[in-house]
């Protein structure tokens, strides 16, 4: 058995990938093939007539460094993958349809928070770390977006069930008025 089946046949995870794609290629207007120029494993390791040897091997330290990072998580298809999107993503989006966060994180079956997450570990923190001012992705939200939503959400605790701070010391005080008025 190849793994989990609908009732059409269809696997569920193929369908999804399926309608992200087709949303992607409408949107773009793509065809259904893309028309980039075929490389060869030659187009990478061939040396170029200005190519010196000093060159060639930058070149296949280059590769073999990004080889290393795309499969820092160890041989798993999915987090592999999900590197080499996030990769395109941010080096050459036409090669993924320029989706968006929130279709990549569909594509690979999670949330949008968790996509954006592996990017910002990824990119976002070591480029600032690095002393870019130009660290963010044009798909992300900016600074002063993040701080007027961090202050937006300061004393909101309505993930554990409660209510914001403020309205939880007004339920608070009229909790007390009725239980002294009760007892």
């Amino acid at each position: 058995m190849s793994g989990p089946r609908t009732t059409e046949g269809i696997d569920p995870n193929e369908a999804r990938i399926s309608r992200v794609l087709a949303t992607a290629y409408q949107r773009e207007r793509a065809a259904q093939a893309h028309e980039n120029t075929p490389m060869t494993f030659g187009d990478i390791f061939d040396p170029a007539p200005d190519d010196g040897e000093e060159l060639m091997k930058a070149k296949q330290e280059a590769v073999i460094r990004m080889l290393c990072f795309i499969f820092q998580k160890g041989p798993h298809p999915g987090n592999v993958m999900r590197l080499v999107y996030l990769l395109a993503a941010r080096l050459k989006s036409d090669l993924i349809l320029n989706m968006n966060g929130s279709e990549l994180a569909d594509l690979f079956g999670e949330t949008r928070a968790a996509w954006s997450a592996r990017n910002q570990k990824m990119f976002t923190g070591y480029l600032r770390a690095c002393g870019s001012h130009a660290a963010k992705d044009p798909r992300q939200k900016s600074d002063s977006v993040c701080a007027k939503y961090a202050v937006a959400q300061l004393g909101n605790t309505n993930r554990r069930g409660k209510f914001k701070s403020n309205a939880t010391q007004v339920m608070s005080s009229s909790t007390a008025r009725h239980g002294a008025a009760a007892g």
